[in-house]
């Protein structure tokens, strides 16, 4: 039967899929994602440390990360410099990557078709193309693609150890299968979720193995590829061992590490669901099965889609249900058991971690086999259009099957960067008021003191950008002109008659009545909004107001802290909220050894009974003190509706992070103001 595509042709149409795979993925990446997502910055940190000269084939941090995808970017920055964008260049090379990787495997898809049912098809040449096609034009893959996390490494791995598999399949060389086990070990260096790969691999093999034993006495049944290949098969386990025996021994010295990711996220994690796990899983496996298919069942994530998005559109999931169906019919043909297994078993990571789903980094090992089976549907179509006689009628489905490629893809565009990338839900997934924050102390330098005000102490966005500081040095590091406090609950003050810079981050923004009160001359230098409105970086200069203490003792506790005063909002009478504002000063920077930070514990008393009381960190950890500078803290209280009018005493406390009271400096546990009268 005559070809609808000459070999030239499809290879100038896939030159064309791959420029159109690489101008969606490089097109406005330095605005969308809007900011770095703060696992973006952990492996930024990481690779900072192989920059040191402290790599690592598995990273401990954040539960653990394999290594291969660290190295990669440690390379990109020393290339780009420290920037959003060297951090997502692997994953952009890996997705443009993983594009050719799906072309070549649907071309070995075709090849063992043929071997199992020879004959010529019109659409063959067509088949790769389509695979490629959908792949590039996959809003999932295209907003993983553009986001600089390992798990994008999966479906690269993986469909290139299925297309050397089936290319020895097919050949019957043994490098190529020994080329399926390199590049199945070197998947699970990238990301957890791909150690199910192989295995993937391994329960094809073998129940296609048992349906040819069971189908023995039909007329035609398929040889066991297992006994066929069974040589070059020996050869890929060995290759494949081989290149993760590094990251094997690693585990083998530390064992804790080889599950510390999956064991916090397990169905048989005790503190994971509240219902048995055998109920938890199977709630998953309809939550990750429904993503796919059914409209705004999607990841709920802003971090890893458009929340609710399905992978699929309505159109294209009926052409990868069709596609389905037609790999469960024809299952007696080994290519395509494989290829209606695939995607169920690589599945399986999503119905085993029920933290929450549905999820779509853990399934990203089903692409492109999920991809090969709307193009199995779309040709399909095709084929049905171009084998029916009647001109007008076939014209119509083919233009009808090329539509819906054009709207998957158009309707990704759409949604990535017209819906998710300019939205505040992705402004506020990707740290964009940290990366703005960032972005704008880089390039605008401050004299000492800089005060930066984040929701998130040393956050690791601003880490990486700004202070460009190791993993392993997060926490040893020290900038003097930079400062760190929570806006939300504390001012920090300088020395007297000293001016400042206040950077305040995102949500961390300081109240306004308390910037009047001790910042009554600031002036606004720098003031950005976020997508929804919000502030996303507003940086001030001032000199703060000297006002009175209002202690006429200050109490000194015994870790550099003095409380020089206090006062309550106007009494509003018991049942409602009370705000209690402290100014302290800072007599001395010298840290504690093994303490991080204090606990501030207020309390209301009649005598010696609270009525009301609260314990929260101080706002302002010893690490970014310095002696001289001031700091107004305010804590809400509530008073129960049966509160006593008249006089309280205000009891002030400090306790560190081991637990132990601080003492003041005549030894007592606690500072006893007041009277402050309640009506």
């Amino acid at each position: 039967m005559k070809r609808l595509l000459a070999k030239r042709a499809a290879a100038w149409l896939l030159l064309i899929v791959l420029a159109l795979a690489a101008f969606l993925r490089f097109w406005q990446i330095d605005r969308f994602p809007l900011g770095l997502f703060g696992d973006e910055a952990v492996n930024g940190l990481d690779a900072l440390d192989v920059l040191a000269g402290r790599g690592a084939i598995f990273f401990p941090a954040n539960f653990g990360r394999e290594g291969a995808h660290i190295w990669l970017v440690a390379a990109s920055l020393r290339l780009f410099g420290v920037t959003p964008f060297a951090v997502r260049l692997p994953s952009l090379l890996a997705g443009i990557l993983t594009v050719a990787a799906a072309a070549w495997l649907g071309h070995e898809i075709v090849a063992a078709r043929r071997r199992s049912a020879p004959g010529d098809r019109p659409l063959d040449a067509w088949l790769p193309l389509l695979v490629a096609a959908y792949t590039a034009t996959s809003y999932w893959h295209l907003h993983f693609s553009r986001f600089g996390i390992r798990g994008i490494f999966t479906p690269l791995w993986a469909a290139l150890a299925f297309a050397a598999f089936w290319r020895g399949v097919n050949r019957g060389r043994t490098r190529w299968f020994v080329l399926s086990g390199l590049c199945l070990g070197a998947g699970v260096h990238f990301y957890t979720a791909s150690r199910f790969v192989p295995f993937a691999l391994v329960i094809f093999l073998a129940l296609q193995a048992g349906l040819s034993w069971l189908s023995r006495a039909a007329a035609v049944r398929p040889a066991p590829l297992l006994r066929t290949f069974f040589g070059p098969l020996l050869w890929a386990a060995l290759a494949a061992a081989l290149v993760v025996a590094p990251l094997g021994y690693y585990f083998l010295t530390h064992p804790g590490s080889f599950a510390s990711r999956a064991a916090t996220v397990s169905a048989f994690n005790a503190g994971v669901g509240g219902v048995s796990p055998l109920a938890r899983m199977a709630q998953a496996a309809v939550a990750n099965i429904a993503q796919f298919f059914i409209p705004g069942q999607g990841d709920p994530a802003a971090f890893y889609n458009l929340p609710g998005r399905a992978v699929f559109d309505p159109l294209t999931a009926l052409l990868a249900l069709l596609g389905l169906l037609l790999c469960l019919r024809r299952w007696r043909q080994p290519v395509y058991l494989f290829l209606a297994l695939w995607p169920p078993l690589l599945l399986l990571p999503t119905f085993l971690a029920v933290d929450r789903f549905p999820t779509l980094p853990r399934a990203l090992g089903v692409m492109p086999g999920i991809f090969i089976w709307a193009a199995l549907g779309l040709e399909a179509v095709l084929e049905f259009g171009f084998l029916n006689r009647r001109k007008t009628r076939s014209l119509l489905i083919i233009l009808a099957a090329l539509l819906a490629l054009t709207v998957h893809g158009g309707l990704a565009v759409r949604d990535y960067f017209f819906v998710w990338g300019p939205s505040d839900a992705a402004f506020e997934a990707f740290d964009g008021h940290e990366t703005s924050s960032a972005a704008w102390l880089a390039f605008h330098p401050q004299p000492a003191p800089v005060y930066l005000s984040a929701d998130l102490y040393r956050h690791p966005v601003i880490m990486f950008l700004l202070e460009q500081t190791p993993l392993t040095d997060f926490f040893s590091h020290r900038n003097p002109g930079l400062h760190w406090f929570d806006g939300r609950s504390a001012l920090v003050l300088p020395p007297a008659g000293v001016s400042a810079t206040y950077v305040f981050s995102g949500q961390a923004q300081a109240p306004p009545a308390v910037l009047d009160a001790w910042l009554p001359q600031r002036q606004v230098i720098y003031d950005v909004l976020a997508p929804g409105g919000q502030p996303a970086t507003t940086v001030l200069q001032a000199t703060p107001v000297e006002t009175a203490g209002g202690l006429a003792a200050p109490i000194a506790f015994r870790n550099g802290l003095t409380l020089t005063g206090f006062s309550m909002s106007a009494p509003p009478g018991p049942g409602a909220a009370v705000q209690i504002t402290l100014t302290w000063q800072i007599e001395s920077a010298a840290p504690v050894p093994g303490i991080s930070n204090y606990n501030v514990r207020v309390a209301l008393l009649v005598g010696d009974r609270p009525w009301a009381g609260v314990e929260v960190p101080l706002p302002y950890r010893p690490a970014e003190w310095a002696p001289g500078e001031r700091l107004s803290t305010w804590h809400p209280l509530t008073l129960p509706p049966d509160a006593p009018a008249g006089a309280y005493e205000l009891a002030v406390a400090l306790v560190d992070d081991a637990g132990q009271i601080v003492p003041l400096s005549d030894g007592a546990a606690e500072a006893r103001l007041g009277p402050l009268l309640i009506p």
